[in-house]
């Protein structure tokens, strides 16, 4: 059984569901977000490995099933390293911050569950892109501007600057 590691297999997700709250209660809202990046895996017991994955095999045995199965793991793991993150009340703008973290946790959920029972661990993961959908990034946008504007001078300050360029329009307009 090779023990070597076993770098650049791709995994990628798009549409997770995830619930971006506010810390102070003045949004809840379910959004979407799609995640890539690539890991490598190594069999870290070759006797689990044997025992419970690959059996008595006449051919050789490639790594095809395995990143079947690490990938199907991910997927699961992917979901609630998100949740994990955004429950910790990460704001969207916050999302680049955290992607070292979240593709630690990952390796850590993904080896955790493959780990004992099929001798295989994730050694390394690296996220590729980690966004929100266009639509839920515009909405969330939206909602913290309209947040500012509940303060009476930021929203007297916008309806200043709002009349001057009304202004400037009509005068432009005008010659």
């Amino acid at each position: 059984i090779n023990q070597r590691e076993n770098p650049g297999n791709a995994f990628g997700l798009d549409h997770v569901p995830v619930r971006i709250t506010s810390g102070d209660g003045v949004f809840d809202v379910d959004c979407t977000c799609s995640i890539f990046g690539t890991y490598s895996f190594k069999i870290v017991d070759a006797i689990a490995f044997y025992k419970n994955f690959v059996g008595n095999i006449a051919k050789p045995y490639y790594s095809d099933p395995i990143v079947s199965l690490i990938n199907s793991y991910i997927m699961t793991s992917v979901q609630t390293a998100i949740a994990n993150l955004f429950a910790n009340g990460t704001r969207p703008s916050g999302m680049v911050g955290y992607v070292e973290s979240l593709a630690a946790q990952l390796c850590d959920i993904t080896t955790e569950q493959l780990g004992k029972e099929r001798g295989l661990a994730l050694i390394s993961c690296g996220i590729d892109k980690f966004t929100l959908s266009g639509n839920d990034l515009h909405l969330l946008q939206e909602i913290e501007r309209d947040k500012v504007l509940t303060d009476p001078s930021m929203a007297a300050a916008t309806l200043v600057g709002a009349v001057a360029d009304a202004i400037q329009t009509i005068a432009y307009d005008a010659e």
